[in-house]
């Protein structure tokens, strides 16, 4: 359901760490 959006997000925020 909303598990790809939460995974993006988490992916997301670690690559611009």
């Amino acid at each position: 359901m909303e598990n790809e959006l939460k995974s993006s997000a988490i992916l997301i925020l670690f690559l611009f760490s």
